[in-house]
Protein backbone atom coordinates (compact mmCIF):
# COMPACT_ATOMS: atom_id res chain seq x y z
CA UNK A 1 0.00 0.00 0.00
CA UNK A 2 2.50 2.38 1.35
CA UNK A 3 5.30 1.40 -1.05
CA UNK A 4 3.10 0.57 -4.02
CA UNK A 5 1.84 3.93 -3.95
CA UNK A 6 5.31 5.68 -3.56
CA UNK A 7 6.28 3.52 -7.04
CA UNK A 8 3.06 5.21 -8.60
CA UNK A 9 3.96 8.47 -7.60
CA UNK A 10 8.27 7.79 -8.31
CA UNK A 11 6.75 6.79 -11.72
CA UNK A 12 4.34 9.36 -12.46
CA UNK A 13 7.38 11.98 -10.85
CA UNK A 14 10.20 9.92 -13.87
CA UNK A 15 7.34 10.78 -16.27
CA UNK A 16 6.48 14.48 -15.10
CA UNK A 17 10.39 14.78 -15.35
CA UNK A 18 10.79 13.26 -18.78
CA UNK A 19 8.73 15.65 -19.75
CA UNK A 20 10.89 18.47 -18.40
CA UNK A 21 13.77 17.25 -19.72
CA UNK A 22 12.40 17.28 -23.11
CA UNK A 23 10.87 21.03 -22.99
CA UNK A 24 13.97 21.89 -22.04
CA UNK A 25 16.19 20.35 -24.57
CA UNK A 26 13.57 22.39 -27.23
CA UNK A 27 14.09 25.22 -26.26
CA UNK A 28 18.03 25.13 -25.37
CA UNK A 29 17.82 23.99 -29.65
CA UNK A 30 15.32 27.34 -30.05
CA UNK A 31 17.36 29.85 -27.79
CA UNK A 32 20.78 28.48 -30.25
CA UNK A 33 19.06 28.75 -32.92
CA UNK A 34 18.05 32.11 -31.64
CA UNK A 35 21.62 33.22 -30.79
CA UNK A 36 23.16 32.16 -33.66
CA UNK A 37 20.16 34.35 -35.87
CA UNK A 38 21.18 37.58 -33.31
CA UNK A 39 24.78 37.00 -34.25
CA UNK A 40 24.15 36.75 -38.05
CA UNK A 41 22.10 40.02 -37.80
CA UNK A 42 24.36 41.96 -35.81
CA UNK A 43 27.27 41.06 -38.27
CA UNK A 44 24.89 42.34 -40.95
CA UNK A 45 24.32 45.62 -39.02
CA UNK A 46 28.38 45.85 -38.49
CA UNK A 47 28.70 45.51 -42.16
CA UNK A 48 25.40 47.57 -43.12
CA UNK A 49 27.46 50.37 -40.90
CA UNK A 50 30.86 50.24 -42.36
CA UNK A 51 29.49 50.50 -45.99
CA UNK A 52 27.72 53.20 -44.76
CA UNK A 53 30.23 54.97 -43.21
CA UNK A 54 32.85 54.54 -46.29
CA UNK A 55 30.07 55.79 -48.43
CA UNK A 56 29.33 58.84 -46.40
CA UNK A 57 33.30 59.28 -46.01
CA UNK A 58 33.75 59.95 -49.93
CA UNK A 59 30.43 62.07 -50.19
CA UNK A 60 32.30 64.74 -49.92
CA UNK A 61 30.01 67.02 -50.21
CA UNK A 62 27.71 65.33 -48.06
CA UNK A 63 24.60 64.94 -51.10
CA UNK A 64 24.34 61.84 -50.15
CA UNK A 65 25.69 61.07 -53.96
CA UNK A 66 28.92 60.12 -55.13
CA UNK A 67 29.39 62.39 -58.01
CA UNK A 68 32.15 61.39 -60.90
CA UNK A 69 35.28 63.51 -59.32
CA UNK A 70 34.09 61.37 -55.63
CA UNK A 71 33.65 58.02 -57.89
CA UNK A 72 37.19 58.65 -59.10
CA UNK A 73 38.66 59.13 -55.78
CA UNK A 74 36.94 56.83 -53.93
CA UNK A 75 38.76 54.39 -57.03
CA UNK A 76 41.42 55.62 -56.44
CA UNK A 77 41.99 54.59 -52.27
CA UNK A 78 39.79 51.38 -52.18
CA UNK A 79 40.64 50.02 -55.11
CA UNK A 80 43.91 51.66 -56.13
CA UNK A 81 42.73 52.12 -59.60
CA UNK A 82 44.62 55.62 -60.27
CA UNK A 83 43.61 55.82 -64.48
CA UNK A 84 40.18 55.20 -64.68
CA UNK A 85 39.07 54.94 -68.86
CA UNK A 86 36.27 57.61 -69.65
CA UNK A 87 34.42 55.20 -71.21
CA UNK A 88 34.50 52.95 -67.62
CA UNK A 89 33.44 55.87 -66.29
CA UNK A 90 31.05 56.55 -68.56
CA UNK A 91 29.45 53.09 -68.57
CA UNK A 92 29.48 53.60 -64.56
CA UNK A 93 27.40 56.62 -64.73
CA UNK A 94 24.55 54.88 -67.65
CA UNK A 95 24.62 51.92 -65.29
CA UNK A 96 24.22 53.72 -61.80
CA UNK A 97 23.26 57.27 -62.08
CA UNK A 98 19.78 57.37 -61.15
CA UNK A 99 17.06 58.84 -63.23
CA UNK A 100 18.81 62.31 -64.22
CA UNK A 101 20.90 62.42 -61.03
CA UNK A 102 24.45 63.24 -60.90
CA UNK A 103 25.80 60.77 -58.51
CA UNK A 104 25.62 57.30 -57.19
CA UNK A 105 22.91 57.31 -54.62
CA UNK A 106 23.79 55.10 -51.30
CA UNK A 107 21.13 52.03 -52.84
CA UNK A 108 23.64 51.45 -55.59
CA UNK A 109 26.77 51.50 -53.38
CA UNK A 110 27.26 47.91 -53.61
CA UNK A 111 27.02 47.73 -57.09
CA UNK A 112 29.63 50.32 -58.03
CA UNK A 113 31.99 48.57 -55.44
CA UNK A 114 31.71 45.25 -57.56
CA UNK A 115 32.09 47.08 -60.52
CA UNK A 116 35.25 48.71 -59.46
CA UNK A 117 36.52 45.48 -57.90
CA UNK A 118 35.60 44.24 -61.66
CA UNK A 119 37.81 46.78 -63.29
CA UNK A 120 40.83 46.34 -60.91
CA UNK A 121 40.70 42.83 -62.08
CA UNK A 122 40.71 43.85 -65.58
CA UNK A 123 43.22 46.34 -65.45
CA UNK A 124 45.63 43.99 -63.36
CA UNK A 125 44.58 41.43 -66.54
CA UNK A 126 45.74 43.96 -68.78
CA UNK A 127 48.99 44.89 -67.45
CA UNK A 128 49.88 41.16 -66.57
CA UNK A 129 48.83 40.34 -70.71
CA UNK A 130 51.48 43.80 -71.48
CA UNK A 131 54.30 41.92 -69.34
CA UNK A 132 53.72 38.78 -71.10
CA UNK A 133 53.93 40.38 -74.13
CA UNK A 134 56.68 42.30 -73.19
CA UNK A 135 58.66 39.07 -72.06
CA UNK A 136 58.02 37.26 -75.48
CA UNK A 137 58.99 40.28 -77.35
CA UNK A 138 62.32 40.95 -75.45
CA UNK A 139 62.87 37.24 -75.53
CA UNK A 140 62.17 36.78 -79.48
CA UNK A 141 64.79 39.61 -80.03
CA UNK A 142 66.96 37.84 -78.43
CA UNK A 143 66.37 34.90 -79.64
CA UNK A 144 67.09 36.56 -83.46
CA UNK A 145 70.26 37.85 -81.62
CA UNK A 146 71.83 34.68 -81.22
CA UNK A 147 69.82 33.33 -84.57
CA UNK A 148 72.31 35.90 -85.85
CA UNK A 149 75.25 35.64 -84.09
CA UNK A 150 75.40 31.86 -84.72
CA UNK A 151 75.18 32.77 -88.73
CA UNK A 152 77.77 34.90 -88.07
CA UNK A 153 80.23 32.20 -86.88
CA UNK A 154 78.90 29.56 -89.21
CA UNK A 155 79.89 31.94 -91.68
CA UNK A 156 83.13 32.56 -90.37
CA UNK A 157 84.02 28.88 -89.84
CA UNK A 158 83.39 28.06 -93.56
CA UNK A 159 85.29 30.95 -94.39
CA UNK A 160 88.30 29.52 -92.36
CA UNK A 161 88.00 26.15 -93.64
CA UNK A 162 87.72 27.53 -97.38
CA UNK A 163 90.68 29.38 -96.85
CA UNK A 164 92.40 26.14 -95.57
Amino acid sequence: TILAGLKILLGRLRSRLADCLSTLEGATGFLKITRERASRMAASAKREKEQRDLFDSHDKDGDQLLCREEIIRFATAEYELTDLREDFIEKLAQGLFSNGSMGVSYDKFGRLRQMLAIERSEVRARARRAEEEERRRRDQEAEERRQKDLAKRIKAATAMLEAC
